[in-house]
């Protein structure tokens, strides 16, 4: 095994050991554990990202847990805005909120139902869902994990500042990747999974190795497409 192996093999038990335990938290005991719907080797990317970018203000397309975890990552000085179409599932978030670096918005859908071919909801359905986040720009940090995806994403290069950095969660949806060519610098993990999961990283000026350990993330990655499917 080589040394770059033998770094990464931490990790990677170690996300896979959280996985397990989690599931028997949840479906075992029953309770809800206030953690982002993702796999932990991407929650581990963002918590990477953001201990070193240290941004001051934060976009988010898309309100959930996730919200409320990686808030609790942010400097006291920070602000986390998000931004968020379903009416029930804002004010749930906003209800178990306890942080006043959070500002959740709720916006909205234009028009429903969804008019794209894959019901992810197209521009049209959303405009002021992608547009609404113009009145607080320039942000620091951008985690594109809502609706309409691809459209947030070419968005968020506009928002963005030119030494900021984006996120989307779900890049292994190949249908996303459209805006990826707008980032000059931009690094993709996918796992072999089509329908969630993965994630994209993408900055206007700065290159991606300023935000995170690139050779220690693709080496984890490696393993989970090696062993993954095993332990899983």
């Amino acid at each position: 095994m080589s040394d770059g192996s033998k770094s990464a093999m931490l990790p990677f038990l170690s996300q896979i050991y959280k996985e397990y335990r989690d599931k028997f938290i949840q479906k075992v005991l029953k309770k809800t554990l206030v953690v982002p719907w993702a796999k932990y080797r991407e929650i581990e990317i963002v918590e990477e990202i953001l201990r070193k970018a240290q941004p001051e203000k934060c976009l988010e397309w898309g309100c959930g847990y996730g919200t409320l975890y990686f808030s609790e990552r942010l400097k006291k000085t920070a602000v986390w805005i998000s931004v968020e179409h379903e009416k029930e599932w804002a004010a749930k978030i906003e209800g178990m909120n306890r942080n006043r670096q959070v500002q959740i918005h709720h916006v909205p859908a234009d028009h429903f139902p969804w008019s794209d071919p894959h019901r992810d909801g197209a521009y049209s359905d959303l405009k002021e869902y992608v547009d609404y986040p113009s009145r607080f720009a320039p942000f620091d940090f951008i985690l594109v994990d809502g609706r309409a995806r691809r459209d947030c994403l070419a968005k968020a290069h506009q928002l963005v500042r030119e030494e900021g950095v984006v996120l989307l969660h779900d890049a292994n949806r190949v249908r996303y990747h459209e805006s990826f060519h707008l980032f000059k610098h931009q690094a993709l993990f996918t796992d072999g999974r089509t329908r969630s999961g993965g994630i994209w990283i993408g900055s206007r000026g700065t290159e991606i190795a300023h935000f995170l350990d690139l050779p220690r993330q693709r080496e984890i990655y490696r393993l989970y497409r090696r062993f993954g499917k095993r332990l899983h």
